[in-house]
């Protein structure tokens, strides 16, 4: 199942509370039938028992990330902080994550999640934020939205996008604890559904479908910049 909007809307909020049960807690009034059939779902299926057996929210088969838990806030102190970006507009949104490494782990924080943004509005919104030339910011391989953010004096270089490129910085990025700050609802959405493409015995393939993954993008296209020995490959758009 995906995720169920009462965890992100309704549990987290001060006006309600979150009791959570399980047959257990009914055992005693259950058909004896009743409770055979729930207990026997550890054995049938995994992803069910979770539900009626553990009380515990189901987990979508296939995901591709699992290495990852929410935190408080993005460190203060990381070995370093590079930005990641994924354009979009109309359908999809843009995405401009901050990523830093601290003690060994990837932090992650959602600082652009958005539709309609045109470049001016993205270098505006940048600006706002306080990043600076020093700041470097890795962004989908798009010339002319490139181009037009630098013109506002910000240092934006495109990842380099090849053959298994898309492979290549997923499995980059589950070599690492990974961090998330939980002001970050869409990241950790996506984090939450990103998954394998099945084949038709609903088997995981080694193609991830091509869905919540713009703020994903944006952090692979970091960890392509950060990882790669060849830094050459990224290509670069000149400063104006």
């Amino acid at each position: 199942m995906d995720e169920h909007w009462i965890y992100d809307l309704v549990i987290p909020r001060k006006d309600c509370t979150f009791i959570q049960s399980t047959y257990l807690d009914n055992k005693e009034f259950l058909p004896a039938e009743v409770v055979k059939e729930i207990e026997q779902l550890k054995y049938v299926d995994e992803n069910y028992w979770r539900v009626y057996g553990l009380g515990l929210p189901g987990q979508i088969k296939g995901l591709i990330f699992t290495n990852w838990e929410q935190c408080e806030a993005f460190p203060t102190e990381c070995k370093w902080v590079v930005y990641g970006m994924d354009f979009g507009f109309s359908n999809d949104p843009t995405a401009l994550i901050k990523v830093g490494l601290c003690g060994g782990d990837l932090y992650l924080d959602e600082l652009i999640y958005n539709r309609g943004l045109t470049n001016q509005d993205i270098a505006r919104w940048i600006g706002e934020l306080g990043l600076k030339w020093t700041d470097e910011i890795i962004a989908d391989n798009q010339p002319k939205c490139i181009y037009e953010i630098k013109k506002e004096g910000f240092n934006v270089l495109a990842t380099f996008k090849g053959k298994d490129s898309i492979l290549a910085g997923l499995d980059i990025m589950k070599r690492y604890n990974i961090h998330i700050t939980k002001g970050s609802v869409n990241l950790i959405r996506e984090f939450k559904n990103y998954k394998w493409k099945e084949d038709q015995a609903g088997k995981a393939t080694n193609e991830p479908i091509d869905k919540f993954n713009h703020g994903i993008d944006a952090v692979r296209y970091v960890c392509l910049a950060k990882v790669m020995v060849n830094r050459k490959r990224m290509v670069k758009v000149g400063r104006v």
